[in-house]
């Protein structure tokens, strides 16, 4: 991500000052992500996106109803079919936004970074760019989708996980994985290159109340499994252990995840 030759700390700075009330830390600000801006303008309008860059294919997996589909976009897989539903994504929320004007488009995502930089809180040791790299394809995702009454309909149908587990289903998974994004707000979007919980985490001192419940190793599963989107057979071999004890340690899991959520329902 560039930003205008500005280093990282000089971004925050003007983020500090915009948020003091500077309306030309505004301007600069948005100078800095122009040409960041545009690419998700060219993105959106256009279909034109980079497969290298990790915004954009989180924003693409937005659109994609597969959850197994998701993490493949996400983690960047090159193989073919997954290049073609990308491509295919791309084309499709472009047609979906044809009607609308460059800018009024460009208009909400400037709007959209904006509102990042207002509530921008320096408090874990990010900067903001790298709050902006995970997150704004999701903030953009939930903003343009008001736009389209059929958002439902404009998600891309496509192949179901093949070795999905019967204990699980589609809606628990779903909820299980905003669980997750929940216990680091800040680091929202996943991507190859940085974990987003870390190893406190996992070992039980910053998670919730729900997922306290679970053992490390039942947490970490939980995380490669549900986050990373590694299958029980990579994550066998990431640990060392057999298949079947990580199909038994995450089921388990699963059980008290599940008891949990009911418990908290009634």
């Amino acid at each position: 991500m560039q930003h205008k030759h500005l280093e990282y700390s000089e971004l925050d700075e003007l983020v500090k000052r915009y948020q003091s009330g500077d309306n030309e830390a505004a301007e600069e600000i948005i100078q800095a992500f122009s040409g960041y801006l545009i690419r998700y303008l060219q993105l959106i309008k256009r279909s034109n996106v980079d497969t290298s860059n990790a915004g954009h294919r989180q924003f693409i997996a937005l659109f994609v109803r597969s959850k197994y589909d998701r993490i493949k976009i996400i983690r960047g897989l090159a193989n073919s079919s997954t290049r073609k539903l990308v491509y295919d994504t791309a084309l499709m929320i472009s047609n979906k936004f044809k009607p609308y004007d460059n800018e009024d488009i460009m208009a909400e995502l400037t709007v959209e970074l904006l509102a990042m930089a207002k509530n921008y809180q320096n408090d874990r040791g990010h900067f903001f760019h790298t709050y902006v790299s995970k997150a704004f394809p999701f903030r953009i995702f939930k903003r343009l989708s008001v736009w389209i009454n059929d958002i439902t309909n404009m998600i891309a149908r496509n192949y179901e996980r093949p070795d999905i587990e019967i204990f699980e289903d589609e809606d628990f998974s779903n909820e299980l994985i905003e669980d997750l994004e929940r216990e680091d707000p800040l680091l929202l979007i996943p991507d190859t290159s940085e974990d987003t919980l870390d190893e406190n985490w996992i070992n039980g001192q910053t998670c919730s109340d729900r997922f306290s419940k679970l053992t490390p190793l039942e947490r970490r599963l939980i995380l490669l499994y549900y986050q990373d989107g590694y299958t029980n057979k990579e994550i066998s071999e990431k640990l060392g252990l057999s298949v079947s004890s990580i199909c038994k340690t995450k089921s388990t899991a699963i059980s008290k995840l599940r008891s949990t959520s009911y418990a908290c329902k009634e």
